[in-house]
């Protein structure tokens, strides 16, 4: 990409980055900040959960974007010395951001590739880890997306996929309470592909998988709404962390985290 072009994409990047976060308010949502952390923090969980016993494993990120996840399991003790990353994206301008960010970080383990999730340009069975977070709700053929995944995952290896639940019973009081009023924007035409929890269960163990963790993520996405309660937010908060002392409370969130193990030959 030369010189010209390659600064009128990272500008593009930039601004539809910035007008994103300004249209969500995103600067200063410290309830959406919440529900990021409970997101990242289960990812990051699973992600060292795969890792045992793995001496030189090698990890996929299915739709990296900007590469945050890599560069945050990078920024785990040990993970940059034995860790070998691929990132893929459809999008070439997310790409080079990515490889930007980690040439700017020195991380020099991650391998970018353009490819879409539906069609992983990789052989069998060639790595130990795949992520795949907030990606598959995406895509028109999610399904295509878990069946690759599990294809390019060795046997005994693990996906991590995370996505909306969309039968969240609190999403669906959230529904009766507001109903009529407008879509958030964050919603608006993006997700074409949101699925309930045991509906992604059964996509993956179709795919072949094992379900073997399913974790929760924040009660709510939370958003300016929240931002503008505090005390709603505080007893929302109260409420969420009770929850995570109860079985079987998974579909008791917005979004959730599959651990997925493809079963070792027999």
């Amino acid at each position: 990409m030369p010189g010209g072009d390659l600064r009128d994409a990272v500008l593009d990047a930039t601004v539809a980055r910035f007008q994103h976060a300004v249209l969500q308010r995103a600067f200063g949502n410290y309830t959406k900040s919440y529900e990021l952390h409970r997101r990242v923090s289960n990812i990051e969980q699973l992600f060292l959960r795969a890792l045992r016993d793995r001496p030189d494993p090698r990890v996929l990120d299915v739709g990296c974007g900007d590469g945050y996840h890599i560069c945050l399991f990078n920024s785990i003790p040990a993970v940059r010395e034995r860790v070998a990353f691929t990132a893929i994206d459809v999008s070439r301008t997310d790409l080079w951001l990515a490889r930007a960010l980690a040439g700017a970080l020195s991380y020099d383990n991650i391998r970018h590739v353009t490819c879409a999730a539906e069609e992983l340009a990789f052989p069998d069975s060639c790595f130990d880890i795949a992520l795949c977070s907030d990606v598959i709700e995406h895509l028109p053929r999610p399904e295509r997306c878990l069946a690759e995944m599990f294809r390019v995952v060795k046997p005994g290896g693990m996906a991590i996929l995370t996505t909306p639940n969309e039968s969240s019973w609190v999403k669906a009081l959230a529904r009766v309470v507001h109903r009529g009023a407008p879509r958030p924007i964050e919603d608006d035409q993006v997700h074409i592909s949101t699925k309930g929890f045991r509906e992604w269960r059964r996509l993956a163990a179709e795919a072949g998988f094992w379900v073997t963790a399913a974790r929760r993520g924040a009660l709510l996405f939370g958003g300016p709404k929240y931002n503008r309660h505090p005390a709603l937010f505080a007893l929302i908060l109260l409420i969420d962390r009770l929850l995570d002392l109860v079985p079987f409370t998974q579909n008791c969130s917005e979004a959730i985290s599959f651990g997925l193990v493809k079963p070792k030959a027999s």
